[in-house]
């Protein structure tokens, strides 16, 4: 099931790569979506937490060990998601599309240190996947700024 859920997911995303506001640098449509797929892990909170923090894993705007939904592993190829997650719940969704795009971006050796160039991109990106399934979803990018950022100062 999630294997044709992100598949139709990287169809979507090569269908429909052109955002608004990206950086061309960051342009979804000069990337390849003829990947494999990534490993899928659904995991308890308090395990989705452990193996991320313990991993070196920081979260985005806070140095608090918040409560995550989800987290792509480059090394492993992988995605990890809380074992809540529900095809039928569009914020779900949205978890798995930002952790799948990562991948994309990984295989396609788009590595950028500045997490805001990685992950404000990615948030546009997935704000529009949303949108496209008829409704809405508002991720503050000012949550993913951060000191390198040259590129999305000022984004709402």
């Amino acid at each position: 099931m999630i294997e044709l859920l992100m598949t139709s997911m990287l169809m979507w995303m090569s269908a429909n790569c052109d955002v608004d506001r990206i950086h061309p640098k960051h342009d979804p449509c000069k990337l390849n979506y003829n990947v494999s797929l990534p490993k899928v892990f659904f995991l308890p909170q308090k395990e989705l937490k452990r193996k991320f923090y313990n991993g070196g894993g920081r979260a985005v705007g806070s140095n608090e060990r918040v409560d995550l939904y989800g987290f792509y592993i480059i090394g492993r190829k992988t995605i990890y998601l809380e074992d809540l997650w529900s095809s039928n719940v569009t914020n779900d969704k949205a978890t798995l599309f930002h952790e799948l795009y990562h991948h994309v971006e990984f295989e396609n050796n788009r590595i950028d240190r500045c997490i805001s160039h990685r992950e404000i991109p990615t948030a546009m990106f997935q704000n529009k996947y949303v949108k496209s399934l008829g409704k809405n979803q508002h991720t503050p990018m000012k949550h993913y700024d951060a000191p390198c950022n040259v590129y999305y100062k000022g984004i709402q």
